[in-house]
């Protein structure tokens, strides 16, 4: 097997088929200046039987042979000779000569009968040249069908070869792009770094800091909250499905404070009077209706509702828990007071948005680069499938197996 570099194909190819290409094209010159001088012996025929005058013609007759000089000269009028063979030429030369050959056929099959016997010598010119096209017309298309197959086969190795050069550029293309776009990545990444530390050395402030924790704390202090209120969440929903049924009555200030805490528990926790008599007494209310087995609920469901209402109603638990949330909350209003004053919450959200875009525009970059790798690949494994037809080609044309060696630039993930 033998190892031929892509950009030395066509020069190793001339060496291996030169002469049997030339033969081809010599033998493709030849039919092309037969068709060529037949034709122009044709137009002499059609012109000479134009201009004759016969004498005794009838006008049917006269008429008739005018008619036919003028469709048929017309469709050679405009017959040309390729100047250059090459199957695809020669293909064309073919079908063109055989619309020739037909066209003229129907128009002597019209007209020649009414013209006879009148122009004998000159439709048995005429005649004679087109038997001779006919000929050269069918010898040209064994020649295209058999010999001319390895030329259509030699011809299209070229175009192959292009379409290889073209998925190369495009790979150039991707690599160029591939490289810009790491360049920006790593732009990206800085600055982030950058804008980072900035925002890391603005909450080291003690300000900040101080805020960060009390909003910890006071998130803590709201889920316990409503930890100690979920499980009223299912009571407090049958009680409002009974009530709506009419089948259980409270007053309109327990249904007031039921419905409250249905559409916001902890708002409504939070405005409760220090000590949370408007809850406590809709528990108590609740405490009736379960004792009575109203609301349907399962026997621990009940249970663990009834200790939580105890602990709410006798223990006073949540009581230390609305006082924590209400001296969380101050401390964090005076302290976003503070910072506003010295300006570090906007610095803060800027730095914090200014992160975020910076994180989108690597997520950005990131998915163009994963479409051109991908798109790279494309390209590869095209050349590769190119690359296999032209060795399938080349071996059936030269008989002799070949490797064509090509250059395939890789993108490396950053």
């Amino acid at each position: 097997m033998e190892e031929v570099q892509l950009e030395n194909l066509s020069d190793w190819l001339e060496n291996k088929l030169g002469k049997k290409l030339e033969s081809l094209k010599r033998d493709g010159q030849k039919s092309c200046e037969k068709i060529a001088q037949l034709v122009n012996d044709l137009k002499d025929a059609f012109q000479s039987l134009g201009g004759k005058e016969e004498k005794g013609a009838s006008e049917l007759a006269q008429k008739s042979a005018t008619r036919f000089v003028e469709k048929s000269a017309s469709s050679v009028q405009n017959f040309v000779i390729p100047d250059k063979i090459t199957y695809n030429n020669l293909e064309i030369l073919k079908n063109y000569l055989e619309k020739i050959l037909i066209s003229i056929g129907e128009y002597g099959q019209r007209w020649v009968p009414k013209m006879a016997p009148y122009y004998k010598s000159e439709i048995a010119e005429i005649d004679l040249y087109l038997k001779r096209l006919g000929k050269e017309f069918q010898d040209l298309q064994k020649i295209l069908a058999k010999k001319y197959s390895d030329f259509k086969d030699y011809e299209s190795i070229s175009g192959t070869v292009e379409e290889i050069r073209k998925e190369q550029e495009t790979i150039n293309d991707l690599i160029k792009q591939k490289k810009e776009l790491s360049k920006n990545l790593n732009k990206f990444e800085e600055a982030k770094q950058e804008k980072h530390i900035e925002l890391e050395n603005l909450k080291e402030k003690t300000l900040v800091r101080g805020i960060t924790d009390v909003e910890k704390e006071l998130k803590s202090v709201e889920e316990a909250i409503l930890r100690e209120l979920r499980f009223f969440e299912k009571p407090f929903r049958k009680l409002d499905k009974l009530i709506s049924d009419d089948a259980v009555r409270i007053s309109s200030e327990h249904l007031t404070t039921l419905r409250n805490y249905l559409d916001n528990p902890l708002a409504s926790f939070l405005s409760e009077d220090n000590n949370c008599s408007r809850i406590k007494s809709l528990l108590t209310r609740l405490n009736d209706i379960l004792e009575e087995e109203m609301l349907g609920l399962k026997g621990s469901r009940r249970k663990k509702a009834r200790e939580q209402i105890s602990k709410i109603c006798n223990k006073d638990t949540m009581i230390p828990l609305k006082k924590k949330y209400l001296e969380l909350a101050s401390e964090r209003d005076s302290l976003t007071m503070r910072i506003k004053e010295k300006g570090l919450t906007q610095k803060q959200k800027q730095l914090e948005t200014a992160v975020e875009e910076l994180d989108q525009k690597k997520e950005d970059t990131h998915t163009t680069i994963s479409r051109i790798e991908a798109d790279h690949q494309k390209s590869i494994n095209r050349i590769d499938g190119y690359i296999q037809k032209l060795e399938s080609k080349i071996e059936k044309l030269t008989g002799t197996r070949i490797k064509i060696i090509i250059t395939k630039a890789k993108i490396s993930t950053p």
